[in-house]
């Protein structure tokens, strides 16, 4: 019986199907994610070109993971908690951040969300973001970058700023103020991500739930690509393509090749060299020994 070849392989792979719901014909999918989380900020900027390619056919959540920690010390609350420990946040791979550094942007990325994504014309505006912010910071996103990245997408940072002020519940402003280690607000954006947390909380972090069910597959475009294909109940154009014969010479899809065989192309050519040079040198000693023995 002959092998599979790895391109086989990989084929096989992605014609994997997944068993979702098909509770209508919008398939509904999640980010499960931090803002300093590389990997995640990753996919999302090369998500964004599937997203966008659906339309209104998906609706994208982004979803941020905190944690708690009510006897931490006065000093651990002040760098990387809020609300007296309710919410905190720690990256040890990015060391200059603060755990509220994390939260703060975490709750700027969820106010340009809400903001922006529930409509259609400017949904491309929190995407630009997310690109601009992981390009330039690359994970260690403070108010510093996301002020640039404000900026340089046309968004008015006050406005982004005075939503993170309100979702803290009866913060005023002024000496009682939420910033305050000891301070008890809570806080409705966080509330709402903390609840999805626990109820969908993926087994891989970070992870991505499709219509109310944990994707356990990689964080890869185009797996991700397949599970939303298959939450249809009646894919559009662009899934009945790609499902049906694996095209990705797709026009659609075809950047998802170009990146996948990247690293391929980069290895087969160091390769090349390497086993040129050595060939070079086996040919140059074997001249030499030659030379030696006339």
């Amino acid at each position: 019986m002959k092998s599979a070849s790895a391109e086989e392989l990989d084929q096989l792979a992605m014609l994997a199907s997944f068993d979702l719901s098909r509770p209508d014909n919008r398939v509904e999918y999640d980010v499960w994610l931090t803002s300093s989380n590389d990997r995640a900020l990753d996919f999302m900027q090369d998500f964004a070109k599937v997203d966008k390619k659906f339309g209104d056919s998906v609706l994208m959540t982004p979803r941020y993971k905190t944690w708690a920690c009510p006897d931490c010390d006065l000093k651990a609350k002040s760098e990387h908690c809020f609300a007296d420990g309710a919410y905190c946040a720690m990256d040890t791979h990015h060391a200059q951040l603060t755990g509220r550094d994390i939260l703060l942007e975490d709750l700027r990325q969820m106010c340009i969300y809400k903001h922006f994504y529930g409509d259609e014309d400017n949904r491309k505006a929190f995407w630009d973001y997310i690109k601009s912010v992981h390009q330039q910071c690359y994970g260690s996103v403070n108010e510093d970058c996301s002020r640039l990245a404000h900026k340089d997408n046309g968004l008015d940072f006050a406005d982004t700023q005075r939503c993170v002020d309100q979702s803290f519940t009866n913060f005023k402003g002024g000496a009682h103020d939420y910033k305050v280690a000891s301070a008890s607000f809570n806080n409705t954006l966080l509330d709402e991500a903390r609840a999805y947390q626990a109820k969908y909380q993926p087994t891989t972090f970070p992870g991505v739930v499709i219509n109310n069910q944990t994707f356990r597959g990689q964080l890869e475009v185009e797996a991700v690509l397949n599970a939303i294909c298959a939450g249809f109940e009646d894919p559009p154009r662009m899934c009945s393509k790609y499902l049906g014969t694996n095209d990705i010479n797709n026009p659609d899809l075809l950047f998802m090749r170009e990146k996948r065989h990247t690293f391929g192309r980069v290895f087969g050519l160091c390769f090349a060299i390497v086993l040129s040079v050595v060939l070079i040198l086996c040919c140059y000693r074997r001249h030499a020994k030659r030379e030696m023995k006339v």
